[in-house]
């Protein structure tokens, strides 16, 4: 039995057809402007079918210093074959789980470009492009330095000309799949004013920026006014957890962001109403109601200060208008926060650096050392596999009783 996504030579009469996207992607917090941006390329029609019949690995270029060493590359494949092929998982599987966990292609978007390392909200536009940029130098035909060349001009007359010849000089430094299928040429003009001398010249570029104009009669018509604030919830794990595998934690305390418009100088307490209704009732229960809030601040160049502050009831919003939302558990009395930079025993805090934003933990104060890295190692269960995890344990605790703890979890959780 042939495979019909194998190259295109094999079966040259027989056109190759798409499959719909049979499973959509999860949203890791505020990923949906990632989700969308991958199944936008996804249905390019054209790349899918060049990296499901793997035509890209002959053409891999892990040497360019442009790209990611074809990091971006392989895991792009492999999420792809996930999203259109089923990836490697069983026929029940499938059925049971409708959507796949893009995390491991975020962790490699997060090396790449640290703006994409954590959970605030990014700009669609600004990824396609980045993509398709990392993507194009992974798969770049052009090896070594890249020559240099001279911008080939013209007056206006001779448009086809001068198009041609640039698109030859742009082979010359930029070819892959991703510029065959993707790449075109602006035609920009400039005119002096003082000699009215017309000069015409081509830029490469592999996407177009539109303009959408908004519709007056549509639903964002009268926000006008209105102040949008990007809020991610960060649960944190039950003070039960013995029942739970580490997949199943991992699903519980999975991040959840909204968009809440607030008008014109709204109070926390107008923002903690609205999220209120779209926070989990067990979250709200375990916590009494009480919910903090945590707003990530842009620094400055060189300040080593916190890039975060709490808010109280009338705190102002900042700049940054992303705010961390947490419900701690009222029954300890205990507030720990979580981050990547944080050494609070005697082992480097090699876990922490999973984080991608600060995470609250509550605890008993009456608890012991032990007791507490447990709690520590529960909550990273959103972001850390069950072999990454217990890798990282065995660098960072030193007790014997918490590993062989933490050692049942991860195979309860890799056998589930």
């Amino acid at each position: 039995m042939h495979w019909k996504y194998h190259k295109a030579s094999c079966s040259p009469k027989t056109p190759i057809a798409m499959v719909p996207a049979r499973t959509g992607l999860l949203n890791l917090g505020n990923s949906c402007y990632m989700n969308s941006s991958l199944q936008c390329l996804a249905h390019m029609s054209p790349l899918s079918r060049y990296f499901l019949g793997r035509r890209h690995l002959p053409e891999l270029n892990r040497s360019s210093r442009h790209g990611s060493q074809g990091l971006l590359v392989d895991q792009y494949a492999l999420l792809l074959e996930d999203m259109l092929l089923g990836g490697t998982a069983s026929e029940q599987k499938q059925k049971e789980n409708r959507a796949i966990s893009p995390r491991p292609f975020k962790t490699v978007l997060g090396r790449i470009n640290a703006d994409y390392a954590g959970l605030v909200q990014q700009d669609a536009h600004e990824l396609v492009q980045l993509l398709l940029d990392k993507l194009h130098e992974d798969l770049n035909r052009v090896r070594g330095p890249k020559p240099c060349t001279e911008r080939s001009e013209g007056d206006g007359t001779n448009d086809a000309q001068i198009a041609q010849e640039q698109w030859q000089k742009t082979l010359l430094r930029d070819d892959s799949a991703v510029n065959d299928l993707a790449g075109s040429l602006m035609r920009c003009q400039h005119v002096c004013p003082a000699c009215h001398k017309c000069t015409v010249f081509f830029e490469h570029q592999n996407t177009v920026s539109v303009s959408i104009p908004a519709d007056p009669e549509g639903p964002q018509g009268g926000a006008e006014g209105l102040e949008s604030v990007q809020v991610v919830f960060l649960p944190e794990a039950p003070q039960q957890t013995r029942d739970l595998s580490w997949a199943a934690l991992g699903l519980l305390l999975r991040p959840r962001g909204w968009t809440l418009r607030l008008g014109p100088g709204a109070s926390m307490q107008t923002l903690r109403t609205q999220l209120r209704a779209l926070l989990p009732p067990a979250a709200l229960e375990q916590s009494g109601g009480q919910v903090l809030l945590l707003e990530l601040v842009a620094r400055a160049k060189g300040d080593k200060g916190p890039a975060w502050r709490w808010l109280g009831e009338d705190s102002p919003l900042g700049t940054a208008r992303t705010v961390l939302a947490y419900c701690p558990i009222a029954a300890y009395k205990g507030r720990l926060l979580l981050t990547q930079r944080q050494v609070w025993w005697e082992a480097p805090s090699v876990l922490l650096r999973a984080l991608p934003v600060p995470q609250l933990l509550s605890f008993d104060p009456q608890w012991a050392c032990a007791r507490l890295r447990l709690a520590v190692l529960l909550n990273l269960a959103a972001h850390l596999a069950p072999g990454e995890l217990w890798s990282r344990c065995e660098r960072a605790v030193d007790s014997q009783a918490v590993r062989d703890q933490l050692q049942v979890s991860a195979e309860l959780a890799l056998h589930t």
